[in-house]
């Protein structure tokens, strides 16, 4: 049992020696981001809006964070309640940009950039992520639109036995900014 813990000691001092040797060495941090990224990343802060899915208007709550060198944004949308949903926006190893949405559904698509402009950016689901889109209820979509510095759209699309069930779609006004 003593080597087995003087094993584990070693391997953790050289695993937290390799990684203040990494951070301590910017050069190995990639510092680019994709255009769509880049865009993104002025939504860090907080967001409100409201919603109707026929139970009248229920708030929604959205929070923004850079993470991880400035290579990621995290979305956060009812936290710290049951319905809490996250997805993680990053550049996948082509520069393309990608999201994996953690859903209240109980899985986890990812979609890839399908199209942007000036004012919108469409993310699709990558048919490779291991969702069976004839069975599972999922997220397919994602459309989020640029309004102005402090308002956003999201428009998500909703599929369920394989077909376009509905699309949910909010207005979101910045009401806090982080960072």
């Amino acid at each position: 049992m003593h080597r087995m813990t003087s094993l584990l000691a070693a391997f953790m001092i050289a695993a937290f020696i390799h990684y203040d040797a990494l951070a301590g060495d910017r050069s190995k941090i990639k510092n680019t981001r994709s255009a769509e990224l880049d865009r993104l990343t002025v939504l860090e802060g907080t967001w409100k809006g409201e919603q109707d899915k026929g139970q009248g208007p229920q708030e929604v709550v959205v929070k923004y964070a850079m993470t991880a060198a400035g290579s990621a944004l995290i979305e956060t949308i009812h936290q710290g309640t049951p319905m809490e949903m996250v997805s993680v926006y990053h550049d996948d190893t082509d520069d393309t940009l990608t999201m994996t949405h953690f859903c209240m559904l109980g899985n986890q698509p990812r979609m890839n950039l399908a199209s942007a402009d000036e004012s919108s950016i469409s993310l699709t689901l990558d048919k490779t992520c291991g969702i069976d889109v004839e069975k599972e209820d999922h997220m397919h979509a994602l459309r989020i639109v640029l309004q102005s510095d402090n308002e956003i759209e999201h428009h998500w699309t909703l599929f369920e036995g394989g077909k376009k069930k509905d699309v949910h779609s909010v207005t979101l006004t910045r009401v806090e900014i982080d960072g």
